[in-house]
């Protein structure tokens, strides 16, 4: 895309975007203040949350009338990153870090990880009427994703506020048993080109059994930890059992099952998981990290790698 500006007939500016060699244009060429003004009449009586999220954002004229009005916002840009004239209102958005460049290619959670709690929570998303002509159709399913990923990536942020502190002290609970574990990296290609079946404690979970077991030769088998129970007693023999919980409750789930398999657990999940596996196979690792879960979900993790020496 190209994207040029150029001075609107009474003030201010409009783009000009080239995209596949057709050009449109965002902002009234004539005056985008005025344009600004009239949609806030349109949609006032819809928004009665004082957090929003625009998505597009311009040269920043529809923001500047919600801010005026005592908004808190938030610009969400499907463009490339451009450097907007001085004397724009985009050009203070960009400065005060209050639009995010987003690329509509690559993963939204991603790309919203960085947004600050008071940025996201609770926000209404508002779609830029201008972009419409330049991604059309395509923006009211990003801004459905959009609401998707902040609510995970909200969802993410409490659960590290919660858990923090029990974490750290798993993780150096763990520390001695590190060392008799395997990593988790060393399983990579280990099974290929067998199917995987990942089974959890849930509702259609018992009416699974019956085809587990008649056919659990034919794939490779994980079982998270609260559904160890239900698989034994089954008599299906996992090939690998999961745990991430860093709870004390869920150890109860193995209680009076003999360890079968091998332990994946998390470096962060209760001591008394390795203590019952020590006579498997163990594998450790940042197991939401390691699955393809987006970064590491324990802060001090780079710190104490250092500390005692990777």
């Amino acid at each position: 895309m190209k994207i040029n500006f150029k001075p609107a007939r009474k003030t201010g500016y409009y783009m000009e975007v080239d995209k596949a060699g057709k050009k449109h244009t965002l902002h009234s060429r004539y005056s985008p203040t005025d344009e600004a003004e009239c949609w806030f009449k349109k949609i006032r009586s819809a928004v009665n949350n004082k957090r929003l999220i625009l998505l597009g954002g311009g040269l920043g004229y529809y923001s500047k009338k919600l801010i005026n009005q005592g908004f808190e916002l938030l610009v969400l840009e499907p463009l490339p990153r451009f450097s907007p004239p001085h004397d724009c209102p985009a050009y203070q958005l960009h400065q005060n870090n209050q639009t995010v460049f987003l690329n509509l290619q690559e993963d939204l959670e991603q790309q919203l990880r960085d947004v600050k709690n008071s940025q996201v929570q609770n926000s209404l998303i508002l779609v830029h009427p201008s972009y419409q002509q330049l991604f059309p159709g395509e923006l009211e399913k990003v801004k459905r994703e959009i609401g998707i990923s902040l609510r995970k990536v909200l969802r993410e942020r409490q659960t590290r506020r919660e858990f923090y502190w029990l974490w750290f002290e798993n993780l150096i609970g763990n520390i001695p048993r590190i060392e008799s574990c395997y990593s988790l990296n060393s399983l990579k290609n280990y099974w290929n080109n067998r199917p995987l079946l990942i089974a959890a404690a849930g509702p259609g979970l018992a009416n699974s059994l019956d085809w587990i077991f008649t056919y659990q030769e034919r794939f490779l088998l994980l079982v998270v930890d609260t559904a160890l129970k239900t698989m034994v007693d089954a008599g299906i023999k996992p090939d690998m059992i999961i745990s991430t919980d860093p709870q004390k409750i869920n150890c109860r789930y193995l209680e009076g099952i003999n360890p079968t398999g091998r332990l994946a657990a998390n470096l962060c999940a209760r001591p008394e998981y390795y203590d019952w596996a020590k006579e498997l196979p163990c594998f450790s690792g940042f197991i939401s990290h390691q699955l393809g879960g987006g970064g590491t979900p324990f802060p001090p993790v780079e710190w104490l790698k250092q500390y005692i020496g990777g």
